[in-house]
């Protein structure tokens, strides 16, 4: 799946807010310590920061907002389920980023579930993932950024736990803040 397909089905906006620049990804990944899927950061420079249908919600590390940054609030929701798994290891007991095969959270929506990707060798590599607390486990989507958008958003991905009914809407939009 391209970033060509996605932009079909959603069209991005004509000025994408907080997009960032290709040089302020070097500090992003230094920060994070790892390296960032390219496909990603492609999605971030033509979408900057909002939401698919006002539901699921990019984390920008470009974004002002702390509740909607890669780096803010995916620590915060990296060291929250942290806390939780200590507390509740039997609901919280997924890996978690930077643990190998942990979740780096990468979208969030109104679902406590987390999005992200799961963290294992290099960053081109890296299947989404979205941990189901129901069950205890991440489940592997078995594609990258773009593909996962391309398929939830064409209706292609359904039944899912964390989607309400109404999303996606017919037309989608992205929803700047």
């Amino acid at each position: 799946m391209t970033i060509e397909r996605l932009m079909e089905l959603v069209p991005p906006p004509i000025t994408p807010l907080h997009a960032g620049a290709v040089k302020n990804w070097e500090a992003v990944e230094r920060e994070l310590g790892t390296e960032i899927p390219t496909d990603y950061k492609i999605i971030i420079g033509k979408y900057g920061s909002g939401a698919f249908d006002g539901y699921l919600w990019l984390l920008n590390p470009f974004e002002p907002n702390q509740h909607l940054n890669l780096r803010n609030h995916g620590a915060y929701l990296r060291e929250s389920f942290a806390e939780l798994r200590s507390q509740s290891p039997n609901i919280y007991g997924s890996p978690i980023f930077p643990e190998r095969g942990g979740l780096l959270p990468w979208a969030t929506t109104d679902e406590p579930d987390m999005i992200g990707w799961i963290v294992d060798g290099r960053s081109q590599n890296w299947a989404v993932g979205v941990h189901n607390t129901a069950e205890n486990k991440i489940i592997d989507f078995g594609c990258n950024t773009t593909e996962f958008l391309v398929r939830l958003l064409s209706k292609e991905l359904t039944g899912l736990w964390f989607v309400p009914d109404d999303f996606p809407q017919t037309p989608s939009s992205f929803i700047q803040l």
